[in-house]
């Protein structure tokens, strides 16, 4: 069960037991990815998206995300396994990071940085 993800990844994990709670602790073995849970709650995705979707909503229109994030936080509504997720939220997290850099000073920083290489 492998997506093609950036900065997500399904596979690359430990397991171990919490001496505290006799749960199973899944530890991710990847330093530079996140890891999606096997067994991540899918079914409250829906619940969850919506509710996220209602609190912007709700926001002054010049306090709301910009229109590609709430795009991508609405396709998290649509999952269906564990991959799904992993693409979707792979999605979100670089579309998120790329209007970031494309809207504030991390990128005008960027291009005075670049200027001394």
């Amino acid at each position: 069960m492998t997506a093609v993800t950036t900065i997500c990844h399904l596979d690359d994990y430990e397991t171990a037991v919490s001496s505290l709670t006799g749960r199973t602790i899944y530890i991710n073995r990847a330093p530079n990815r996140y890891l999606i849970c096997p067994v991540v709650p899918l079914e409250a995705m829906g619940r969850v998206t919506a509710s996220w979707l209602a609190r912007m909503e709700a926001l002054l229109a010049t306090n709301r995300p910009p229109p590609a994030l709430r795009r991508s936080v609405k396709v998290l509504s649509d999952v269906r396994s564990a991959a799904d997720f992993a693409v979707a939220l792979d999605q979100l997290l670089v579309t998120n990071f790329k209007e970031k850099l494309e809207s504030s000073s991390i990128s005008g920083m960027q291009r005075h940085l670049e200027q001394f290489h």
